[in-house]
């Protein structure tokens, strides 16, 4: 049996299933070649992305998530506590 990766996407009464598999890189969205199912350029850029991007879980996503974020704005000095 092949090891597979499940996700639900949910946005409003929309709902999607993503199964990642291992096998020769082919994308395919309802039995077509993603770039027959989403003939926009643009579309097809968000998947390669999506599909080629680090996973969240890597020690380097974690340690950006988990860092505390500073602002982007600085109080005046004569306003320091």
């Amino acid at each position: 049996m092949e090891k597979q990766k499940n996700a639900v996407g949910r946005r409003k009464e929309a709902v999607t299933r993503v199964f990642v598999v291992r096998g020769d890189g082919a994308i395919t969205v309802n039995d077509l070649d993603y770039k027959a199912y989403f003939p926009q350029i643009y579309l097809q850029q968000q998947v390669e992305q999506r599909v080629s991007s680090p996973s969240r879980s890597t020690p380097a996503a974690a340690a950006r998530r988990d860092k505390p974020r500073q602002p982007s704005w600085a109080l005046p000095a004569c306003w320091s506590r």
